[in-house]
Formats: structure tokens, C-alpha cells, sequence
């Protein structure tokens, strides 16, 4: 319950953002719907990403006695951090202007990190008791 609802969100709050920007940067194409298929493929992708690292995250932290590994806010945010510092780095080297909102494109990776800590953390405190399951 607690991945399905937060993969959900990310997805949600990503697609806010994503038609907030298109809207600011190309107020032309206001009104225009996504299809039910690109809806799906981007869940499949977050879903299918969060998946990997929470089963990577569950190894580390069964594996390890380092407490600072047992956080999910320092395991994902230190890995997305790095992977986006390689991806400003190839940005400045190749030196090309952002333009038309894509440094959306490189901080996507950390900000969906951010989310879904927070709401993984958020789904984490809602208790569901055994008798309230259907």
C-alpha cells in the first residue's frame, strides 16, 4: 500500500509539473490531454524504478550495521544527487543554453527522489490495523 500510493503521487505531482511548465513555456499549446498510454508508461517507469531501488534499499539496510544506511532519505537523495550532478556536468560541458524549461529534465530525477521519501514517510505513519482490511 505504502509503494503503490507512493509511486502514485510522485507520478501525480510530476504530471502537475509537467503541465504547469508546458503551460508557462508554450502557452500555445494549452488544452491539450495526455493519453491514457503516456500516463501508463510514465507509472510503468516510476514504478518500475522505485522498485529496483526499494529492493536495493531493503538489501542495503538487512545487510549493513551502519545506522546512516538504514535512512531512506540518505540512500535515495545521496544516489539521485550524484546522478544528476553527472547529468549538469555533461550539461556544462557541452555548454548549451536551457532553454524553454528543460532544467526541468535535470532536476526531475532528485525532485521525484524527494517525493517519494516524503510520501513513502507519510504512507509510513498512516497505521492500517489488521481489522480495517477487507
Amino acid at each position: 500500500m505504502k509503494f503503490l500510493g507512493s509511486t502514485s503521487l510522485v507520478t501525480f505531482v510530476l504530471f502537475i509539473l509537467t503541465n504547469t511548465a508546458t503551460n508557462h513555456y508554450f502557452p500555445s499549446e494549452i488544452g491539450t490531454v495526455l493519453s491514457i498510454n503516456e500516463v501508463l508508461s510514465v507509472y510503468f517507469i516510476i514504478v518500475l524504478s522505485c522498485l529496483v531501488t526499494e529492493l536495493l534499499f531493503k538489501g542495503v539496510t538487512n545487510s549493513s550495521t551502519y545506522k546512516w544506511l538504514h535512512s531512506p532519505w540518505m540512500y535515495y537523495l545521496a544516489v539521485t544527487l550524484l546522478l544528476a550532478m553527472f547529468c549538469y556536468v555533461a550539461w556544462v560541458r557541452a555548454s548549451q543554453p536551457i532553454q524553454n524549461g528543460l532544467w526541468l529534465d535535470y532536476t526531475t530525477l532528485p525532485l521525484s527522489a524527494v517525493l517519494y521519501c516524503l510520501f513513502r514517510q507519510t504512507f509510513g505513519l498512516i497505521r492500517i490495523k489488521k481489522t480495517d482490511v477487507i
